[in-house]
């Protein structure tokens, strides 16, 4: 969905984050993608200012001097698929009442609703758009998911990616990226569960944390109705909880065991403060109280809505609020909400793409990084 430049199949992701890079290298066999390695570095302070509407790279020296840290023991030169910020760009849901069959009509009349709507020229944006049919049917409604980052902010991560050996196929947003990991790797959203009847709504939840805040966006028949980028003051890592330059090299032993896995990660724990925690508690108990509330419909049962997470950022569970807390904060703002039961999305997926994803979490920023490369 969020493919600007789409060529050949990258062996290489790199995810950019407010505060580091994380560099994935993958290997494609069938259609199995597994991870081999992860570098890391740490960006300075002040050398990104993330923004969808200038270019985000203050010190490109420095950047590039960082950038050149995580490819050192990659061959270059070699193809790599972005993944950056959602922040970096915008995005929306049109919804359209009938929708054009050909796909230079489809091109057209999207970019036209995409300019009125978000006051965006895509002449200077690269542009990107997926549809998801409910129905097979042209004259029914449609949802287009339609995303736009300018020309200027994209430009300056390829120049600093070509100076180091790495050529750009793809650039996509982090929180869709991994979306579309989930998706394809994972459950369906909006896919009817055991639980519901066969006159359910089918309806869903998916929330992508990082360290910029994050992304929201519910699902009904698989369809993308409502959709939530929210910018949060989240702390960085401190240079005394993270390493300012990590490679790991992950063995093809596939049942490398999930400890040793986190005690890995254990040195670079982040502490978050309630008023964190309530920061990001508000915030999502917000976005889900205007949701509940502007787009309301007959439930036909009083089955739990499946509320997907992905955390983009190191311990980013610490910040999620309990499943019990949400309800509580709902119950005080909305009358009889529906119930939620929330799942890591890690934890749905096949077995081996869990353990071949964990192999990749030395820094959860590496999820938006191998699903940048994965969904190509």
């Amino acid at each position: 969905m969020t493919t600007f430049l789409p060529m050949t199949k990258a062996s290489l992701g790199l995810s950019i984050t407010r505060d580091s890079l994380c560099l994935v290298e993958v290997r494609r066999q069938w259609n199995r993608v597994t991870c081999r390695r992860i570098s890391e570095s740490l960006l300075p302070a002040g050398c990104l200012r993330l923004s969808p509407a200038r270019p985000n790279i203050e010190n490109m020296k420095e950047f590039t001097e960082c950038l050149r840290a995580v490819v050192k023991h990659s061959r270059l030169p070699q193809s790599v698929a972005l993944s950056l910020p959602d922040i970096c760009g915008r995005t929306t849901i049109l919804t359209f009442p009938s929708f054009p069959a050909k796909q230079s009509e489809q091109d057209s009349v999207v970019r036209w609703r995409f300019q009125q709507d978000m006051n965006v020229v895509t002449d200077k944006t690269r542009f990107a758009y997926r549809t998801v049919a409910a129905s097979k049917h042209q004259t029914h409604p449609r949802h287009i998911l339609a995303t736009a980052v300018q020309h200027d902010i994209i430009e300056q991560y390829e120049e600093a990616c070509l100076a180091v050996g790495l050529l750009p196929n793809s650039v996509g947003l982090s929180g869709l990226d991994v979306c579309d990991f989930y998706q394809t790797h994972g459950p369906i959203f909006g896919r009817q569960s055991k639980h519901q009847s066969g006159n359910s709504n089918h309806e869903s939840l998916f929330l992508y944390l990082a360290n910029w805040g994050f992304s929201f966006i519910a699902f009904r028949k698989a369809d993308p109705i409502f959709l939530r980028v929210k910018t949060l003051p989240i702390p960085r890592f401190s240079q005394h909880t993270a390493q300012s330059d990590q490679t790991t090299t992950v063995p093809d032993d596939e049942t490398r065991d999930n400890a040793s896995l986190q005690e890995n990660s254990s040195q670079h724990l982040q502490h978050y403060t309630s008023a964190h925690l309530n920061t990001v508690s508000n915030e999502l108990v917000a976005t889900l109280q205007y949701y509940f509330e502007s787009h309301q419909y007959e439930r036909v049962d009083n089955a739990p809505i499946p509320f997907y997470f992905a955390e983009g950022l190191c311990h980013g569970n610490e910040l999620f609020p309990t499943e019990d807390s949400i309800k509580t904060m709902l119950n005080a703002t909305i009358l009889r909400p529906p119930p939620l039961s929330i799942m890591k999305v890690a934890d749905t997926l096949p077995p081996k793409t869990k353990v071949a994803l964990m192999k990749a979490s030395s820094q959860m920023n590496s999820i938006s990084a191998l699903a940048s490369v994965a969904v190509i």
